[in-house]
């Protein structure tokens, strides 16, 4: 060993480049699909809310109605957490400027999509013939990998839309990731990955994360989520990081 290499910092992880609103989403329009009612927001409510300010048309498809949350609760059975979840998406959905025929609920069953193809295929097929309609569509999800199983349907069912609506764009964002700034930097390399800056609209995504109660821990008591919400200081910072669909 050379004199003072326990000195040497590690090589620094590469950093997904800055776009602005309109080199990530050009015209949109915007298609989010929100695998459960929070994804939306947690994922991608900065870009929802920047798309809606600046007049670009946002669709969000919530493709599973949340319902198995808190399984054991005996105050919120499924049926009750699952109108809980809807209502809290709409409730959502205002601080991120959505109008209400904006919000498309899918409901199916929580944790069905990725073990009934036939019935994601239907899902994807909905949603494609809706954006189909548009030019260049922008079709935003989670990504392949990010590790709960409604979240790898959705990204298998927006790649679905975008290889049937001509000139779609895929962008993703990383939920359950534990790994996610060495999937970042990895795909960044490649020129995969991209930052938008969100400074404008962090208390608008902050507002709509808070919306949902039910997953907070503050309402549903007699029990706790396998899968409680996820460290949110990282999801309302400056930026929403996106993965490109085609990395």
């Amino acid at each position: 060993m050379k004199p003072f290499d326990f000195l040497r910092l590690p090589p620094a992880l590469p950093v997904a480049p800055v776009q602005d609103l309109q080199a990530l989403v050009g015209e949109g329009p915007v298609f989010v699909l929100a695998p459960h009612p929070d994804d939306e927001s947690i994922g991608c409510g900065g870009l929802i809310a920047a798309s809606v300010a600046a007049g670009i048309p946002v669709f969000v498809h919530v493709l599973t109605d949340g319902r198995h949350s808190h399984p054991g609760s005996r105050a919120w059975p499924p049926e009750r957490i699952a109108e809980r979840r809807e209502a809290e998406a709409r409730r959502a959905g205002v601080h991120l400027g959505l109008a209400p025929d904006a919000l498309k609920f899918e409901r199916e069953l929580d944790g069905s999509l990725l073990f009934d193809w036939t019935n994601a295929n239907n899902v994807a097929a909905r949603i494609a013939e809706q954006a189909s309609l548009w030019q260049a569509p922008v079709i935003v999800a989670p990504w392949r990998a990010d590790p709960h199983p409604d979240h790898m349907a959705a990204s298998v069912i927006a790649d679905l839309v975008e290889q049937a609506c001509s000139g779609a764009r895929g962008l993703r964002y990383l939920v359950w990731a534990k790994n996610s700034r060495s999937i970042i930097a990895e795909a960044a390399e490649r020129g995969g990955a991209v930052r938008f800056p969100i400074s404008r609209y962090r208390k608008h995504k902050r507002r709509a994360v808070s919306a949902y109660r039910s997953q907070s821990g503050r309402l549903i008591t007699d029990t706790a989520s396998p899968r409680s919400l996820p460290r949110l200081a990282g999801f309302l910072g400056r930026y929403e990081t996106y993965l490109l669909s085609t990395v």
